[in-house]
């Protein structure tokens, strides 16, 4: 089954700019990575959000062990920003 995220890092304003190359490097890379069926980011004032989409569990977890993923997490953990993720459950079927 896949799974769907919504992920929201929330920061500093002063230190959205400082995370945005590592951010656009993270998304240039994961949409590579197996398994990802859709990987966005949307910039707000206070941060990001990711809406991420992976064929299966196992895919997402490769995509947590990866370098461009830790290096985002140390950046988050750097910045004291607060990371909210939430699985997403599909309500209505996209495949109409």
């Amino acid at each position: 089954m896949s799974v769907r995220l919504l992920a929201e890092v929330t920061l500093p304003e002063a230190a959205v700019d400082q995370l945005a190359d590592t951010v656009t490097e993270l998304v240039a890379a994961s949409r590579k990575d197996q398994g990802c069926l859709q990987y966005d980011v949307f910039r707000k004032a206070d941060g990001f959000v990711f809406i991420e989409h992976w064929q299966d569990e196992a895919a997402l977890k490769a995509h947590e062990a990866t370098p461009h993923f830790q290096k985002l997490g140390r950046a988050i953990d750097a910045s004291n920003a607060q990371l909210r993720i939430e699985v997403l459950s599909e309500f209505i079927d996209s495949t109409h």
